[in-house]
């Protein structure tokens, strides 16, 4: 018995799944049989295809703590992840829920990056089984997602005037947050009788009784303020205001009296 090619080929497309390959064997006396094989199959060079991708909340402002969800539509269920990244952060697990859906999240970390309305970037890649990858897709559905992934920090403190101190945060602040009756705040040597958020991200203290124009005593944050987010300043100082108040010139002694004097003498003081 022996065999010889009888046809040669070599299948290297996916058009090829399904032929068969012809066996030809003969014997020593001539006699000749054949034999088809099994169809080919597992010949794949198409990546896996997405076919839309969506963020889950699709608005609003997420903050620190919150979690974004991505939802991937393919063109079928079984795909493996490549790589997947939300606002910039990679992760690794995903869920396959079937019919071609899947789902991604993510957690909202203290200092990650900041996005406006809409520009939430997103970043997807699948391998199927016999490794192909899709080319990276980024085309997120439209949405007014916006996130603040920092908090509010306090920043610097500046006398305004013998009874007002204003401080300046890193971030517009919910005024509502703001007690009304400064209780987030301490200042040295002095009560507050009152604060409020005058501009975004602008604090106003006012004391109880008046500095001397000279005066910067040392304030402290020591509550539970937040951004628009919901985000939470952590608290800070004590920090030295830096003086934005005018000294008072007074005269301490007066010119004895009026003369033709061309030099008159003044003593004055600044406070």
């Amino acid at each position: 018995l022996s065999f010889s090619v009888y046809a040669s080929a070599t299948f290297s497309a996916e058009a090829d799944n399904g032929k068969r390959i012809c066996y030809r064997a003969e014997d020593t006396v001539g006699n000749i049989s054949f034999l088809f094989s099994e169809p080919i199959a597992g010949i794949d060079f198409t990546p896996p295809a997405i076919v839309a991708l969506s963020l889950l909340p699709s608005s609003g402002t997420s903050k620190i703590g919150d979690a974004i969800t991505l939802s991937v539509t393919a063109d079928t269920t079984g795909y493996a992840l490549g790589s997947l990244t939300i606002n910039g952060v990679a992760t690794t697990s995903m869920a396959d829920a079937g019919n071609g859906i899947y789902f991604a999240t993510t957690t909202i970390a203290s200092g990650g990056a900041d996005r406006a309305s809409g520009t939430v970037p997103v970043a997807v890649v699948f391998v199927d089984a016999a490794g192909n990858r899709n080319a990276t897709s980024t085309a997120v559905a439209a949405n007014t997602l916006k996130i603040d992934a920092n908090v509010p920090t306090l920043v610097s403190a500046r006398t305004t005037s013998t009874t007002t101190i204003v401080l300046s945060f890193s971030e517009d602040l919910n005024g509502a947050t703001v007690n009304s009756t400064g209780t987030d705040f301490t200042v040295s040597g002095f009560t507050i009788s009152s604060a409020s958020e005058v501009t975004p991200g602008v604090v106003r203290l006012t004391l109880g009784a008046a500095m001397a124009t000279s005066d910067t005593p040392s304030v402290s944050y020591v509550s539970s303020i937040k951004d628009l987010a919901g985000n939470v300043a952590p608290v800070a100082g004590p920090i030295t205001p830096t003086d934005g108040v005018a000294p008072v010139i007074s005269e301490t002694i007066a010119v004895a009296s009026a003369t033709n004097d061309n030099t008159p003498n003044y003593t004055f003081a600044a406070g």
